[in-house]
């Protein structure tokens, strides 16, 4: 199999087992919606997730960008074995700064709890201290996976790491619902089981590939300081993005009972749809960027740049009309069972609207990210994530005083937008002119496209809903109908980008059906 044909076989994969993973997240907010609603004892649980993952995150996502590069180096310079030392060491080293943030984190458990969580008093500060410290020792089992799913990938085993969410959400699913009749304390459990369990099924498939666990600690080996540099600037921006979204946590706490969790599900959908729609396109583009700007061939790059945000805009404009016109049924399908009632649908629907208007910024974040990461420029991505977390803040407070949770959306909205101009700005002025949809014409095709989408998707719930009582059906034919209207009226208005987007689907099905 060629290296092209490996790729694409392997974020197929990727992309498959994210889908089915995803659709087990979702089981499991429709588990807990159900069982707790949007209560205290569903914010209690998310804060305590939160705190480790905030402390963690950084750690886990360093450990993907620099163990790979550097190991695969290792193997081709010194061999296997060492190679193997290196793993060890490296495991180790990260075991030991695990253990430091484990145990100040059980020491500072009242401290913490209380800085992400304001609106926490009394009994549910209680409860989130008590959930914190068994849910910080679930931090091993994300450093061990992170480390060892890396291993694997190195081994061109995609399929097991992928598959590593839909076991964590099943476990977490079973202890959802074995807390809501034995004891909410299994929330916590739970949740450090689901890690351990994943890391005994990595551990399977690692032993089959022959590696060897060495008892070694060197912080100064040369390997080891050269993935210092590497994480260090994305561990950075990581950590602040995480502090974003803390604020909104925090703020969210202090507005409403069960604010975290109305957050927490609107925050939920839009990053599903950033995943799964803008994901798969970093993925396919990063290399080529990177190759492009390697061999100076800035025009090429620039052309992929811009082909990639004119796609997500093309895809991402009626997934956002969609998700703002609709925000109350998608809602209510999803999440309105059990304990969450009309208020706590009301709350998360009114998030999702205005969450849903930075959907396009926040893909075109995503974007140029890869962009400059590309070109082995992380300061800028992390100059940017400073300026929007220092708007987004000041936005919390100034509109969740009038807008209530929905103004934390908003801000999140407005921020995100603002960062979205600026890296465009910088990325021209660093590069040259990018020629989206922004500076052409055929932003007014597409906005005269949207409005009419919008228009049939309200009127054609109307009707329908006056015929029927049932919203689903209403929403989804509704949904459905608007959207082919968009891309019908785009293809029509002759958008190249579609058009070529409709040549690549024919020529492959085409080539399927041997015509």
């Amino acid at each position: 199999m060629s290296t092209t044909s490996s790729i694409k076989r392997n974020v197929s994969i990727i992309f498959i087992f994210s889908i089915i993973s995803k659709l087990f997240g979702f089981l499991r907010q429709f588990v807990l919606a159900n069982y707790f609603g949007a209560s205290v004892v569903s914010d209690v649980y998310l804060v305590s997730l939160s705190i480790p993952d905030f402390l963690i995150g950084f750690l886990v996502s360093a450990i993907f960008v620099s163990f790979i590069p550097i190991r695969t180096k290792v193997v081709k310079q010194i061999g296997e074995d060492e190679a193997n030392k290196f793993t060890s060491n490296f495991i180790n080293i990260v075991l030991i700064i695990t253990t430091c943030l484990v145990i100040i984190s059980f020491i500072l458990t009242n401290y913490l709890v209380k800085f992400f969580a304001i609106g926490f008093f009394e009994d549910s500060l209680d409860l989130a201290i008590n959930f914190t410290k068994i849910t910080v020792f679930g931090m091993y089992f994300s450093v061990l996976v992170a480390v060892f799913s890396a291993y694997l990938q190195m081994k061109n085993n995609f399929v097991i790491p992928a598959s590593l969410g839909i076991i964590l959400n099943i476990v977490v699913i079973i202890s959802i619902i074995v807390a809501a009749s034995r004891g909410i304390i299994n929330l916590a459990i739970g949740f450090v089981v689901a890690g351990l369990i994943q890391f005994i099924f990595l551990i399977i498939f690692v032993k089959k590939y022959n590696f060897r666990y060495y008892l070694k600690c060197d912080f100064k080996d040369e390997n080891i300081k050269q993935i210092y540099v590497m994480a260090l600037p994305l561990m950075i921006g990581l950590s602040l993005h995480k502090v974003n979204m803390m604020v909104d946590k925090t703020i969210a706490s202090t507005i409403v009972s069960g604010g975290i969790t109305v957050l927490n599900y609107a925050v939920l959908l839009n990053g599903m749809l950033i995943e799964l729609i803008v994901g798969p396109i970093n993925t396919a583009s990063f290399p080529v960027i990177s190759s492009c700007f390697r061999n100076k061939e800035l025009k090429k790059m620039l052309g992929i740049i811009k082909e990639s945000i004119n796609t997500v805009i093309l895809i991402m404009l009626p997934v956002a009309i969609v998700s703002m016109i609709f925000s109350k049924s998608i809602v209510s399908l999803l999440f309105a069972r059990g304990k969450f009632d009309t208020t706590a649908v009301l709350l998360t629907s009114n998030s999702l609207f205005y969450y849903s208007m930075g959907l396009i910024s926040l893909s075109i974040v995503s974007i140029l990210h890869s962009g400059f990461y590309a070109t082995e420029n992380t300061k800028t991505p992390m100059i940017m994530t400073v300026t929007g977390l220092i708007i987004n803040v000041i936005l919390n407070f100034i509109l969740s005083n009038y807008m209530g949770l929905s103004g934390i959306a908003l801000a999140s909205s407005i921020s995100i937008t603002v960062v979205a101009i600026l890296l465009l700005i910088f990325y021209t002025k660093k590069f040259g002119k990018i020629n989206t949809f922004f500076l052409s014409t055929d932003i007014f095709k597409l906005l005269f496209a949207a409005t009419c989408m919008g228009i049939v998707a309200k009127t054609l719930f109307y009707i329908m809903h006056q015929f029927s009582n049932f919203d689903v059906i209403a929403f989804i034919v509704s949904a459905v109908f608007s959207v082919i209207t968009y891309f019908i009226l785009i293809y029509f208005m002759n958008i190249k980008e579609f058009r070529k987007l409709v040549y690549l689907f024919k020529t492959k099905v085409c080539k399927k059906r041997n015509i």
